[in-house]
């Protein structure tokens, strides 16, 4: 039997166990959240982004508490926010949900969560 050198054996050795913990998952699968994933913790993220995040979404998906009646001062300012959601948003986004149609009714913190969430679940969203 032939001999094997020290020097080669450690080498052989290290690539064996360095190549073990990218052989751990299974095909093409990503053992971490993806990045820009909204469900994935940045260091500086805090509870209040998150409720931000929470209450952007419950606007988008209609399920927050809106008054029937739109405030014609309100909407003037938030119509061009909301025009600006609206042509940013993917083509079957802008025509399941019409942002458009939400001036006048926001609170300033719905509108803020509202574009918190436009800009986190839709990364080609500019800022």
């Amino acid at each position: 039997m032939k001999k094997i050198a020290p020097h080669r054996f450690v080498a052989v050795a290290a690539l064996g166990l360095a190549l073990q913990f990218q052989t751990a998952a299974s095909g093409s699968y990503a053992p971490r959240v993806p990045r820009g994933s909204p469900h994935a913790t940045a260091a500086g993220e805090t509870k209040a982004g998150r409720a931000q995040y929470a209450l952007g979404q419950k606007v988008y998906l209609g399920k927050a508490r809106l008054p029937k009646t739109a405030d014609a001062a309100a909407a003037t300012a938030q119509s061009p926010r909301l025009s600006a959601l609206q042509a940013a948003l993917p083509a079957a986004e802008a025509r399941a949900h019409d942002l458009t149609a939400l001036a006048g009714r926001l609170t300033a913190d719905q509108l803020d969560g509202l574009e918190n969430f436009v800009h986190k679940r839709f990364a080609n969203v500019p800022k």
